[in-house]
C-alpha cells in the first residue's frame, strides 16, 4: 500500500520528525520509510494513515478537538475522554493545519546565516575541518 510522503509534500515548509520506534540515522533520503514520518504540531500531531489519507491526534485541548469534529471533511476513528483522533485526505491538510498549528521549518535568510558563521569564528569553532586532540603518552616517543 502507497502512502503519503509527508517530507516530500510538506517538508520544505513543516518541520518532519520521525516516530521514536524508527532510527533514521545514517539512511539516505530517498530509503526513509514513509511510514514513520510525522508532523508535529503545536496542539497535536499528523501522520499517514495510507493512501492519500493521514491521521491528525490531539490529546487533551477541548476546543480544538470540537473544531475539528466540526469539520465536514474528517472522520473521527477514536475518540477518548481527552483524546481524538481523525483521518483525512492530504487535500484537506490547510483546514487541519489551521486548527492545529503545525510546526514550521526553521529558515535562515542569507544574512541570519553569515551571522552564525562569523560568531562560530569569533569562537574559535573550527570550520569543515577535524581537530585531533593527543592524549599524553599516545603519541609521545618512546622512553629512552
Amino acid at each position: 500500500m502507497s502512502v503519503v510522503n509527508l517530507q516530500e509534500h510538506f517538508g520544505k515548509r513543516y518541520r518532519i520528525d520521525f516516530d521514536p520506534a524508527y532510527d533514521p540515522a545514517h539512511r539516505p533520503k530517498d530509503k526513509l520509510d514513509p511510514w514513520y514520518m510525522v508532523i508535529p504540531c503545536e496542539r497535536g500531531t499528523i501522520y499517514p494513515q495510507g493512501g492519500d489519507r493521514l491521521t491528525a491526534e490531539v490529546e487533551g485541548r477541548a476546543p480544538t478537538r470540537r473544531q475539528l469534529q466540526a469539520l465536514d471533511c474528517v472522520t473521527v476513528t477514536q475518540e477518548g475522554d481527552s483524546f481524538l483522533a481523525v483521518t483525512f485526505n492530504v487535500s484537506d491538510f490547510g483546514k487541519i493545519a489551521q486548527i492545529i498549528k503545525p510546526r514550521r521549518k526553521r529558515v535562515l535568510s542569507p544574512e541570519q546565516l553569515e551571522r552564525l558563521v562569523a560568531m562560530g569564528r569569533t569562537f574559535g569553532f573550527p570550520t569543515h575541518r577535524t581537530t585531533h586532540v593527543s592524549a599524553p603518552g599516545i603519541n609521545a616517543e618512546p622512553a629512552a
